[in-house]
Order: C-alpha cells, then sequence, then structure tokens
C-alpha cells in the first residue's frame, strides 16, 4: 500500500480526474441535459479517493508531493470549482467540503504555495460556518435572557404536561 504513495500513478490518476473535474464544472446548466452519472462520480468517487490519499500519514510521509505542487494546486482550484456548482445537493457538497478542507490542511502544513485568491476564498469558506455558529449562540444566549420567552416556554411545558396527564 505505502508504494502508491510514491508512485507516478496516482498522479497521473489525478491529472485525470482534473479533466473530469472541468468536464463537470463546464456542465450545462440545464438539468435535463446533465451527465449526473459523471457529477456523481466526481463528487463521491473522486472526492472519497483524493480525501482518503491526502489524509492517511503515508501521504504525509511521501516526498512526492513536492515535486507534484502543480498538480496539487490544480487539483484544489478544480475541487473548489465543484465547490460553487449550482447543481450540488447537501451530501455532494458536503463530500467537496471535506476534500477541501484535507487539501488546505495538506497544503499549510506541506508549505505549499497556493495562490493568494484561492487561499483566500478557501479560508473563507471555513470562516463561514463559524460566523453562522457564532451569530446562533448569540441569538440563542439573547433569547435566553428574554423573560417573555421562557414564560411562552413554560406554558407549552404545562400544555405538555396536561397533555401526558390525559394520556395515562
Amino acid at each position: 500500500m505505502k508504494e502508491i504513495y510514491t508512485s507516478n500513478h496516482m498522479w497521473k490518476l489525478f491529472e485525470n480526474f482534473l479533466v473530469d473535474i472541468c468536464r463537470v464544472c463546464n456542465n450545462t446548466s440545464d438539468r435535463k441535459h446533465a451527465d449526473t452519472i459523471l457529477e456523481r462520480y466526481v463528487t463521491e468517487t473522486v472526492m472519497s479517493i483524493v480525501t482518503c490519499f491526502f489524509s492517511s500519514p503515508f501521504s504525509d510521509q511521501s516526498t512526492s508531493l513536492q515535486t507534484r505542487q502543480p498538480v496539487f494546486v490544480q487539483l484544489l482550484q478544480g475541487v473548489f470549482r465543484v465547490y460553487h456548482c449550482n447543481w450540488l445537493n447537501p451530501a455532494q457538497k458536503h463530500s467537496v467540503e471535506g476534500c477541501i478542507k484535507v487539501l488546505s490542511d495538506v497544503a499549510k502544513s506541506r508549505a505549499i504555495a497556493i495562490p493568494v485568491d484561492l487561499d483566500s476564498q478557501v479560508n473563507n469558506l471555513f470562516v463561514k460556518p463559524n460566523n453562522v455558529v457564532q451569530k446562533t449562540l448569540l441569538n440563542w444566549k439573547q433569547s435566553a435572557k428574554n423573560t417573555s420567552r421562557r414564560e411562552s416556554g413554560l406554558s407549552a411545558s404545562k400544555d405538555y404536561r396536561n397533555i401526558i396527564e390525559k394520556l395515562q
């Protein structure tokens, strides 16, 4: 299994993945004529292979990444393009996000130079969910302080208690 991380075969496969990624990103916006099999292949199979490959400890030990930086950067760019396709369903989007996260982390840990605009876009991608969580948490805290909400919650719990008592 370790040999695969040092062989040229995986990098040739990644180059072929780039062709498929480009095809799926340039796919028609008309959903009736879309190649859904290719879309599913790219968002599920390709993302899974790339994520597993670069998540492996063997990948961390491989020196081939340093000589294959252009392909790695193109892969990150391609996966990021897929993320912005409007036909992605939530499961596909999650898969693509996970792949971007792994590639981004590898780029940072291995000091791989990625274009500044791509780096900032990838960073913004992972900052946004944190902002949403923080806003939700802030709203929740504010609503917890609001006494009228507490009172309505108490009346709702009394209603539930009455229903439960009547069912018994």
